[in-house]
């Protein structure tokens, strides 16, 4: 479980694993060619994990820590093929919402 800092890229971060319902995936670009997968609970918007990396690897590690990923009632992500797969694989009680940015940057595209 990572996260960046300013000084080097990652340090562990002790997470609280407590019932999650309502769960966000974000992925951001840390240094060059480096991403990382945060996991946070929509409810008390606070992140309970990091992955390094990006897609199905990450969100495959981030459940197999969860004691009850069968209560994961709903998930916000973007529209990449490999989370959808990694949600339906592992998340199976899940309702999938994309989200706003990424249906809005979606629509805008298409319609240039």
């Amino acid at each position: 479980m990572l996260i960046p800092t300013s000084n080097n890229l990652f340090y562990k971060l002790q997470p609280k694993w407590v019932l999650i319902k309502h769960l966000l995936i974000k992925v951001r670009k840390g240094a060059p060619l480096q991403y990382i997968t945060l996991f946070v609970d929509m409810n008390t918007t606070q992140i309970i994990d990091i992955e390094e990396g990006r897609g199905s690897e990450a969100v495959k590690q981030f459940v197999q820590k969860l004691s009850n990923p069968q209560e994961v009632k709903q998930i916000s992500i973007n529209m990449s093929p490999a989370f959808i797969k990694a949600v339906k694989d592992y998340l199976i009680n899940a309702d999938i919402t994309f989200d706003k940015f990424h249906m809005i940057k979606h629509l805008n595209d298409t319609i240039d």
